[in-house]
């Protein structure tokens, strides 16, 4: 009936696994024996010391167990299908792994889950961590892996006051400095009617700095000096926020019809906003590229009749208009050059519908996200695939590049922010956030070191997402 079993650090005590979820443990001349609650009634079990010998995890079945050394109830559980195999990382962390090709990060203190980092399309059946709990190993289906877990941390939910919980988190920008957080949310405020709120977060302390009232579905940025909040809504009204001042005020109105108003850019380099519509199959409706301070009608870009989902954004360096919409069931891509007033074309695949945009930061490749839950990069030159990103199980609604452009954020429907290696075209970490949320923004910090993820539910999570996930070669 013996499952598994590990000897303490000291050597005094023995932890024995016994199949049905039994957790023993005998002293050294085996004259005393401690039987601890069960979790579950699996047939198979692991157990693990921490490095003081105070502790041990306890993996069977469907669940993760930490157990004070003579206590009989467990002072944690973690749910974790169909796990193999539990190792301490430090005193306060542990990692488990299993059939559904994850390790998963426990933080035995705060009692919750750090993240979760898939490592293959086939089960994980041992994981270990070195001394130091830098360097955490993992074996399965014949591969081993070594993962660099140094500067990663998981994730927290800033919650400074109960209304920041209230309205759907529709963007969320950091400011240059990377130590505020902007994000617009919209809120109903009765049966008929929806208004929307900027709010500024000082992040390091959780605390509102500021917040205005701004009307439906505004997009937001950050004035280069970081002093000012930028906001464009759907009726083509363009505010500043100033944070010293708390007090905003309308730069310019460009009287955009409220509900036809789908996506827009603004290029601060060249004083340019571009906007894209919602569109019927009988309409055709260009995209307009307009000059912010006179309003003038600068550039058409136009589109066959009858496409959808239209969604525009400028390169980095504020010399390409990015437009991607799906027409019969195609994905279709224009990118215009400001500079020599050029334009290129191609069709992308697969098939199906596109929800989401966003450069990379030298302005030469495009992510692309689908409704089907991949990405596609491209080759902004030559408009050609560069990687297919598959993992995400639902629509993808927003993407972030890390400041370097070696790495990708993405995130969406099925509850989870997904980090990319762009230049292998592959997955390094996944964050699997509580309760599933529909995560609808996602914005990369300056520093390169943490990313920001709003909820429709208003919720706001930052994710440490640390350099160092990439397997070790």
């Amino acid at each position: 009936n013996l499952s598994s079993l590990e000897l303490s650090p000291s050597g005094d005590h023995l932890a024995i696994a016994r199949r049905y979820g039994e957790r023993i443990v005998v002293d050294r001349e085996f004259k005393n024996q401690f039987d601890y609650d069960r979790i579950a009634n699996g047939s198979l079990g692991t157990v693990a010391w921490n490095q003081d010998g105070t502790q041990f995890a306890s993996a069977d079945s469907h669940s993760v167990a930490v157990y004070q050394r003579d206590v009989a109830e467990p002072v944690c559980v973690f749910r974790h299908q169909e796990v193999d195999d539990v190792c301490w990382i430090d005193d306060n962390t542990i990692a488990s792994c299993g059939s559904d090709h994850v390790i998963r990060i426990w933080d035995t203190e705060k009692q919750n889950a750090r993240q979760a980092i898939q490592i293959s399309q086939t089960p994980v059946v041992h994981v270990n961590a070195n001394y130091n709990g830098e360097l955490v190993s993992v074996y399965g289906a014949n591969e081993f892996k070594v993962i660099r877990l140094s500067k990663v941390s998981g994730y927290r939910q800033i919650t400074p006051v109960e209304k920041l919980h209230r309205g759907t988190s529709n963007s969320v920008r950091w400011s240059p400095s990377g130590r505020l957080l902007a994000s617009a949310h919209t809120m109903q405020t009765d049966s008929l009617h929806h208004a929307t709120e900027v709010r500024v977060i000082d992040v390091a302390h959780e605390q509102l700095v500021g917040q205005c009232e701004a009307e439906l579905g505004p997009a937001i940025d950050w004035s280069a000096d970081g002093k000012c909040v930028e906001v464009i809504d759907r009726n083509g009204s363009i505010s500043q926020f100033t944070l010293l001042t708390s007090s905003k005020t309308k730069v310019r109105d460009f009287e955009l019809n409220l509900f036809r108003t789908h996506s827009l850019a603004v290029n601060h380099r060249l004083g340019l906003v571009a906007f894209a519509h919602y569109i019927d199959s009988n309409a055709e409706e260009p995209i307009k590229i307009v000059d912010i301070s006179t309003k003038e009608l600068k550039k058409q870009i136009e589109l066959p009749k009858g496409y959808w989902s239209a969604y525009v954004s400028w390169s980095p360096d504020g010399e390409k208009l990015a437009v991607v919409y799906e027409r019969g069931g195609d994905v279709h891509c224009i990118v215009y050059n400001q500079k020599t007033c050029t334009t290129q074309s191609a069709t992308l695949s697969p098939h199906g519908l596109n929800t989401a945009i966003r450069w990379n930061p030298t302005s030469d490749c495009l992510a692309i996200g689908w409704h089907e839950g991949i990405i596609q990069t491209i080759e902004v030159d030559s408009l050609e695939r560069r990687h297919l990103l598959s993992g995400h199980q639902s629509p993808i609604h927003g993407i972030t590049w890390a400041p370097e452009g070696t790495r990708m954020a993405s995130c969406g429907s099925d509850g989870t922010v997904r980090i990319w290696d762009t230049i292998h075209g592959e997955e390094l970490i996944v964050f699997t956030l509580p309760h599933q949320p529909n995560l609808w923004s996602i914005d990369w910090d300056p520093t390169g070191g943490k990313i920001a993820a709003g909820t429709t539910n208003g919720e706001i999570y930052i994710l440490d997402a640390g350099p160092s996930m990439a397997p070790e070669d």
